[in-house]
């Protein structure tokens, strides 16, 4: 059973969201808050195993409260549900703790897969955010002129690929049939090339500049 904490300012979508995801066999809501504080109150008192958080709330930006809740609480999995496109709010979530980012807009299943891939280290967007990711991307790119993923070798790229999809070094290593030793050494070097010092920023990395 996944424990859930439901964050929105809108009782609507509070109680429409608590409605269809309360479908699932696997899922539970544990919690719903209004505000920054009562968020805040839920996540210390219930340590839900995700937090579905609208990405404007009373009480405290979102960048703040994402950092914050990641922080004080790291294994609570904090999934933003927004009506915001925006790919600098993203970013700066993602930084902050966030593990993934999704509109409004999907479906429920949509909704209730995300919180499941979220418990298990994945990294989950809506399709049009990923656009405006490869987007910014691209244009960075093109004012640059380099792509810092070119620098991985075929075997880095791999390795990296399989780090954005959640696996630990153990499933990594049991997908390519090399030992823990050697992912370890490819991600050293990876975190080398392009200057990241862990597995999330190099994960945001990668998104960013994914072709």
């Amino acid at each position: 059973m996944i424990s859930v904490v439901l964050a929105d300012d809108h009782p609507v979508v509070r109680a429409g969201t608590r409605a269809m995801l309360s479908q699932n066999e696997d899922i539970q809501i544990v919690g719903e808050a209004k505000d920054a504080a009562e968020t805040l109150q839920w996540v210390s008192e219930a340590n839900p195993d995700v937090l579905v958080l609208d990405a404007v709330l009373p009480g405290m930006r979102a960048k703040a409260l994402v950092r914050t809740l990641h922080n004080q609480y790291p294994g609570v999995r904090i999934l933003m549900l927004s009506a915001y496109k925006d790919a600098d709010l993203v970013m700066g979530l993602l930084r902050e703790g966030a593990s993934g980012y999704l509109l409004k807009e999907e479906s429920m299943d949509a909704i209730a897969q995300a919180i499941r891939d979220v418990v298990q280290g994945k990294k989950v967007f809506s399709a049009d955010i990923l656009e405006l990711l490869q987007q910014a991307a691209l244009g960075e790119i093109a004012q640059t002129g380099k792509n810092p993923l070119q620098q991985l070798t075929e075997r880095e790229r791999e390795v990296l690929d399989l780090v954005v999809a959640g696996l630990n070094n153990a499933a990594i290593a049991r997908r390519l049939f090399i030992s823990e030793r050697t992912v370890k050494y490819h991600i050293g070097n990876i975190y080398g090339k392009l200057g990241v010092k862990n597995r999330t920023e190099a994960v945001l990395l990668a998104l960013k500049y994914r072709e």
